[in-house]
Order: C-alpha cells, then structure tokens, then sequence
C-alpha cells in the first residue's frame, strides 16, 4: 500500500530530523486513494503528522491532527489507532508541560492493551 510505504518514510524522515520531507511524506500518504477511503489509514496519517507537530513544538497544529485522527479512529472501531492515539495526546500534554493531563491517556492506553491482550 503506497499510503503505508509514505508513513514509514516520513517516519523515517522525522527520525533523521528531515521535518520538511517528514511532512510532505505524510500529506502525501493522506491523499492516496487507499488512504482517502479507509478511516484506519486516515486516522494513522493524522496521528503521524501530530506526532511531527509535537517535535516541531507546533502544539496547535498537533492538536488539529489529534482532533481529525479521533474522528477517523472511531469510524475504524480499531482499538490499537485509540491506544496510538491516546499516547500521542500524552505526549503533547507532556511538551505542552501539562503532565498531570497526560497521565490518565497513557493509563487508559495501558488499560485497553491489557484488556485486549488478556483476551488473547
């Protein structure tokens, strides 16, 4: 899936501090066919660009993303996009300083992934 080899590589970019290409990567793989008709992928994409909002420090604009990404992720029902997601807020409450905000995501997260895990 060329949305999925998009993510890895803006990934990839973001890791070595390539934030320009990190984020062309990422708007291009929101706008690939596959990824424009599956909320999981969408969801993926904005949680990725989040991410990279964090590190750039553009808080707001994280934010925005996390906003699209939710509304993506309960069209998926996937419980793994809810714990990414969850973390990823985490981590912005933690930039932002507000890590008192942050501790409840990551305990929810940690719940659903036992949860689900148990059940295993």
């Amino acid at each position: 899936h060329e949305a999925v080899v998009l993510s890895n590589l803006g990934v990839a970019y973001e890791d070595t501090a390539m934030f320009g290409d990190a984020a062309r990567c990422y708007a291009a793989g929101r706008q690939t066919p596959t990824t424009r008709h599956a909320p999981r992928h969408l969801a993926l994409a904005h949680a990725n660009a989040a991410n990279l909002a964090i590190v750039v420090g553009d808080f707001d604009g994280a934010s925005e993303r996390l906003s699209l990404a939710r509304e993506y992720a309960k069209q998926s029902g996937l419980w793994r996009v809810g714990v990414l997601l969850d973390l990823t807020e985490a981590d912005l409450m933690i930039a932002r300083g507000e890590t008192e905000l942050a501790w409840p995501l990551v305990s929810r997260a940690v719940r659903v992934k036992s949860r689900v895990l148990c059940k295993s």
